[in-house]
Parts: structure tokens; sequence; C-alpha cells
């Protein structure tokens, strides 16, 4: 924790936080006991009494992000690591007329071997939250996933690599925007797989095998699709039957295309409502 000292010459006192190496663990358990979401842990407030400035720049290097349950048959642990980003002007120090005057950037690795992006662009001074989001997962493999996927969907792949896309802006409390889930070389059901597993499970995986081959966009060997979100933060909505036709449209129309596009504004959002 330092003070940033050039902003002192736009007459602003104000902080900077550089991280090393911090990691973060949500853990879901059997019992609220047994469970760490972050919820009421006073962190800013202990950040506060080490620091008394406005923080204007936040630098986390080298962190790690871990989603645990360890109550499962096998131990699940999702995750994401060299996390390195930098957030800037988030007390707005030189007084910027910008609605989107601060600024967060980040990356990191997934397991699998994925790779993981953030650009977000927000006003951390506005009560209701007034942003700009842009961010994606790519090439991860799924096979690493198995464990979270025997244990919430009871399935299991063979092979599949996932990408995700999303673009999101909010003011004002209202929201709009968008999720693309793409996979591609997705084989659900291994036969080789199958024999300690229990006959409800064979089937299950047989149908949702049978499914993903029948929604493939096969020239691509891809299964997406694209989920319009939208509402506000105390009423969400995400559009299914929209979902759905993007679904059918990947498989027989047009291939979606593994990218952010369009990129969503504030501005849209305004024109919205």
């Amino acid at each position: 924790m330092s003070i940033q000292w050039k902003e002192l010459f736009h007459g602003a006192v104000v902080g900077n936080v550089r991280l090393e190496k911090p990691e973060v663990n949500f853990v879901q358990g059997s019992t609220s006991q047994q469970s760490q979401s972050g919820a009421n842990t006073p962190w800013v407030t202990t950040l506060d009494s080490l620091f008394p400035f406005d923080i204007n720049r936040l630098e986390i290097r080298d962190g790690a992000v871990h989603f645990q349950n360890l109550q499962a048959t096998n131990n699940i642990n999702v995750y994401v690591t060299n996390v390195w980003a930098v957030a800037t002007n988030l007390s707005n120090a030189r007084n910027l007329p910008k609605q989107l005057s601060a600024g967060l950037e980040a990356t990191g690795r997934t397991l699998g071997l994925g790779e993981f992006r953030v650009d977000l662009r927000m006003n951390p001074q506005d009560r209701a939250p007034t942003f700009e989001l842009n961010a994606s997962i790519t090439n991860l493999d799924l096979t690493n996933l198995n464990d979270f996927l025997r244990h919430y969907a009871k399935l299991e792949v063979a092979r599949g690599n996932l990408s995700v896309f999303t673009s999101l802006a909010s003011v004002q409390g209202k929201y709009d925007g968008y999720v693309k889930v793409l996979v591609n070389n997705l084989e659900v059901f291994a036969w080789d797989k199958e024999r300690k597993k229990n006959v409800l499970e064979i089937v299950w995986e047989a149908i949702a095998g049978t499914l993903a081959a029948g929604f493939k966009n096969h020239p691509h060997d891809q299964l997406a699709a694209r989920i319009p979100i939208s509402g506000s933060f105390t009423q969400p909505h995400i559009h299914s039957w929209a979902a759905v036709g993007s679904v059918l449209e990947n498989a027989f129309i047009a291939a979606i295309k593994p990218r952010i596009e369009p990129f969503v504004s504030v501005q849209d959002v305004e024109k919205k409502q």
C-alpha cells in the first residue's frame, strides 16, 4: 500500500494497492458452517483500517480464484490462476467527466488450459451499477471439468473444448447483454468408461450425447447458444426461447461466431429504457 504520488499534482491524496499472489476460495459444503461465500466478510473494513485513503489504483499479481466442493465424491476444484489485473481511477482523482471513468483489465488461466480475459469500464461513484463488461473464457478442455459435471449434471465428457463470451452493460439499475456458449468437438457418451456406472447414468448420458450430436453445426463440429439476458438487479430475466432459437440457428443456418459481437454499451441500455 502506498500513496499514488503523481496524483498529488492534481490535488488528490489517494492510494495505490498491490496484491501479490492473493487467493480467494469459495467453498460449497453440506451446511453453512462448512461453506464459504465471502458474504458478510468485512475485508474492506480491514483494508480501511490499514490504509485510510481512497484507493485509486489496484493491482493484482499472480492471483487465484477457486470454487471447491469438498463434500462431493471426488473433491471438486474449479479455478482460475495466474490472474493479473489492474484497476485504475477508482476514486476519479482527476475528476474526469466521462460516464465510465474507471477501468479494469484482467487475464488468467483456467483449469484445462483455458484463457480468461476481462475488460470492464465502470463508474464506481454511481449508487446504481454503471458499467460495460466484455469478458471471455476460451479453449477450456472440458474433460478437466468432469468432477464438476458428474456431481452437478450427472454427465461425463469424453472430449470437448468450451468457450464463453459475454458483453453486458448496466445503467440506473437496469442491464442488457448476452452470453455466448460454444462447445467444439464434443463427445458426451464414451462406451469404454461406462462399465462402472449404473443404468440410469448410462441412459442419461446416451440421451444427452444424442441431443448434442443432433444440434451440432457439423461443418464446424460446434454446439452453441447465444443467451440474451436483461432486466434489473432485482428482477433478472433470461430469454430462454431466444437461447433455444440460437441453438437451432447455429445447427442448421449459420454457425455462431466465437467472439464478442456485438459490443453492448450503456447507450444501448438507455435506448431500451
